[in-house]
């Protein structure tokens, strides 16, 4: 069910970006995750659970910094 809705959400902010298509990464904190770089931050979508988050980061973070926040806030929508 969520990788419907990930994928729905890559078709609707596709537009946006000439980075190419996100990629996907295998991480024991979600059930899905791709990621597109982009020079100014990046954009994440993850799913765990019935939980689905798309987050727009701007800015120069590691990717680290982010994809733990990420699993923080994904875990307080999943429980």
């Amino acid at each position: 069910m969520s990788e419907n809705l990930i994928n729905d959400l890559i078709a609707k902010y596709d537009y946006r970006y000439r980075e190419g298509a996100p990629i996907r990464q295998e991480r024991e904190d979600f059930d899905t995750l791709l990621i597109r770089e982009t020079d100014g931050g990046a954009e994440v979508f993850a799913a765990k659970g019935k939980g689905l988050i798309h987050v727009n980061y701007y800015g120069y973070a590691e990717l680290d910094v982010i994809l733990t926040s990420v699993g923080e806030k994904l875990a307080l929508i999943a429980e």
